[in-house]
């Protein structure tokens, strides 16, 4: 009875066969698919013993439909999590419950992908491991973001994020913490201590601590590496978390955690692609670069945006965070490169180019508003992307080609700003 009188307060109607649906007249609960360890079960039903937490956190379904999102269950805690139900022509979202008995199952299994990368809730929480000389502010605040995004997106995963100081002993013991992981990642302790000195995945962040410790730049280095055991986010200092105010020498608006939650975003990304899918075939999955890095930067800027994600990022003593002025600023960086000329086509930017990151998330806020719903990407694009691969995943989330999208967006960066901006949801403004 509980779970029926919570479940009832929440809202939006559902599609059918893409999400859970409980029945109120018999209290059963039908699963289309749910993942437990290595394994998807297809097919079934079960009752519900209780209600351990879910729907604090909702948003308007995309009015299409949403993609086929397993359940996850979690063999540690014996809990299933629900990524969304629908009751009579209601959705509700992020639940996790515990399960009477099992009435049916269709007796359909096939073996997942590595727990993490089948688009699943994944159940156990993000590992976040800073420089030994990095203070505990600094922890505090990055995980704030971690944990904003979480709650705004999703626990997806595994994720692993690091954060270099300017130490370089220390930098070394955090490669060390790094290749010491039980999952024996790269083969061995060795081989993986080998890749993080060659790639300079770790050292090669310490200059740019060391650059923001000085005050020189309000900005800094992150990105993930994927196809790892793991998905790995690692960045040198974030600058709000640094102390400095860079606000009156540089111009610039405090970002609060805006790049932790872009790279949330990637961490997201891969974890709809099967591990198994590596090199040039995972990045046809992952799609163009203006796609993968403007999604990111776009998705980024509309929950910092949000009310309930922006109060617990932005530092008090910095202003406040606006999505407006960042996308404003983005326009005027785009067509400082060219894309006011008759010869641009967003298709052809290069993966090299930083206009992958203004352009796409104009691109990006351009698709929303063409479909009306700032979830269709969460929703519908990703977890269709493994099955139906990028192109087919655009063309059933945004209903045209993306050859058509080219043509319609080229020429959209040739209106007027005054036109442009009305693309943009009330949330920025």
């Amino acid at each position: 009875m509980r779970i029926i009188i919570i479940l009832s307060f929440l809202f939006s109607p559902a599609a059918a066969n893409a999400a859970d649906s409980f029945d109120l007249s018999t209290g059963q609960l039908s699963i289309p698919r749910v993942i437990a360890g290595d394994t998807k079960y297809f097919d079934l039903i079960v009752t519900i013993n209780s209600l351990v937490s879910g729907g604090e956190l909702t948003s308007p379904l995309a009015t299409s439909n949403l993609g086929p999102r397993p359940d996850t269950y979690d063999l540690k805690k014996g809990q299933l999590i629900i990524p969304a139900v629908t009751v009579d022509n209601t959705v509700y979202k992020n639940l996790i419950v515990t399960i009477g008995e099992v009435v049916y199952f269709g007796g359909k299994t096939e073996k997942a992908s590595k727990s993490g990368y089948n688009g699943e809730i994944f159940p156990e929480p993000y590992k976040l491991t800073l420089s030994a000389d990095l203070p505990d502010s600094v922890e505090v605040g990055v995980r704030k973001a971690l944990d904003a995004a979480a709650q705004v997106w999703g626990n997806f995963g595994p994720l692993e994020y690091y954060v270099v100081g300017n130490d370089l002993s220390a930098v070394r013991d955090l490669e060390n913490q790094f290749c010491n992981e039980p999952d024996g990642r790269f083969g061995s302790q060795q081989n993986c201590q080998n890749w993080a000195q060659s790639d300079g995945a770790f050292e090669n962040n310490v200059a740019e601590t060391i650059r923001m410790l000085k005050g020189e730049t309000p900005f800094y280095s992150a990105g993930l590496r994927g196809g790892l055991p793991i998905n790995l986010i690692i960045s040198s200092l974030p600058p709000h978390l640094s102390g400095i105010n860079f606000d009156a020498r540089f111009g610039v608006e405090a970002t609060g955690g805006k790049v932790i939650l872009h790279e949330y975003w990637h961490n997201i990304q891969h974890s709809h692609i099967p591990h198994d899918i590596q090199g040039l075939d995972r990045e046809a999955y992952l799609g163009p670069q203006w796609f993968t890095e403007g999604t990111a930067e776009y998705m980024a800027i509309l929950a910092q945006s949000d009310i309930k994600a922006a109060e617990s990022l932005v530092d008090p003593d910095h202003p406040k965070y606006s999505g407006l002025q960042a996308m404003k600023s983005f326009m005027e960086e785009a067509q400082n490169g060219g894309v006011t000329s008759e010869s641009f086509s967003v298709k052809n930017i290069l993966p090299s180019s930083q206009l992958k990151y203004a352009v796409g998330a104009w691109a990006t806020a351009f698709l929303l508003n063409k479909v009306e719903d700032d979830t269709v990407l969460l929703d519908i694009f990703l977890p269709y992307v493994a099955e139906l691969g990028w192109e087919e995943s655009f063309v059933k989330t945004f209903g045209i080609t993306s050859d058509t999208f080219y043509a319609e967006f080229d020429a959209f960066l040739l209106l007027p700003y005054d036109e442009q901006v009305k693309i943009l949801p009330s949330s920025l403004i």
